[in-house]
């Protein structure tokens, strides 16, 4: 019963349903198309007596719209999810510019200036050895 614990929650609440709602549109882009496509295919390919061309062809398009959809649902959810994402920026533009490394370590090659860490000193080690 301790699991249920973890979802009485109002925020987990939160999440939790919109995490159904995302998964219930994207599915819904995803099954909708397909399944259209595979019956709409099939019963003109028997009345226009075309073999499979319109089965394919409709299975090709709703499989295009199927990303098309999955991916704006996805963009939008991400905006909310992750309003830093939606403006375009990655993480590590976030980063004040005090938090720039040393002058005189700036142009070393043993300072990732990226994320501010230094390469262990072994691994410098076994460079130049070679």
């Amino acid at each position: 019963m301790s699991w249920i614990n973890k979802f009485k929650n109002s925020k987990d609440k939160e999440y939790n349903k919109l995490a159904l709602i995302i998964f219930t549109e994207m599915t819904t882009w995803i099954v909708l198309p397909i399944i259209g496509a595979l019956f709409l295919g099939r019963w003109l390919d028997q009345r226009q007596e075309t073999g499979n061309l319109y089965f394919f062809g409709l299975t090709a398009l709703a499989f295009v719209i199927s990303c098309v959809g999955v991916s704006l649902v996805g963009a939008k959810y991400l905006k909310i999810v992750n309003p830093s994402a939606s403006s375009g920026e990655t993480p590590s533009a976030n980063i004040s510019s005090s938090a720039e490394a040393p002058k005189d370590k700036q142009d070393d090659p043993s300072v990732n200036t990226s994320s501010f860490t230094k390469v262990s000193e072994d691994k410098q080690d076994d460079k130049e050895n070679k």
